[in-house]
């Protein structure tokens, strides 16, 4: 029970950073997209997109590394077949 449930934390911590990642990357991609002619407002919103996605994906990076996943049960218990 306590492998499932520090699995089922760490998936959903994982899961929750890596949506923010990919959200970010999103609004960078559409910032790109959006641009119709290139000035100083479209390369500060290309900017701050880029750079917005760089810090989520460093966050999401850290939660990986925060919350490890448990070791399995055949690493901790030795009679374990699972």
């Amino acid at each position: 029970l306590a492998y499932s449930s520090g699995f089922a934390d760490a998936l959903d911590a994982r899961s929750k950073a890596s949506q923010e990642a990919q959200e970010a990357l999103d609004a960078w991609m559409k910032a790109i997209n959006d641009i119709q002619a290139p000035g100083p407002d479209a390369q500060r919103a290309v900017r701050k997109a880029f750079t917005d996605y760089l810090a989520t994906r460093e966050r999401a990076k850290q939660v990986s590394k925060d919350t490890p996943y448990p070791p399995a049960p055949r690493d901790v218990c030795p009679n374990s077949d699972n």
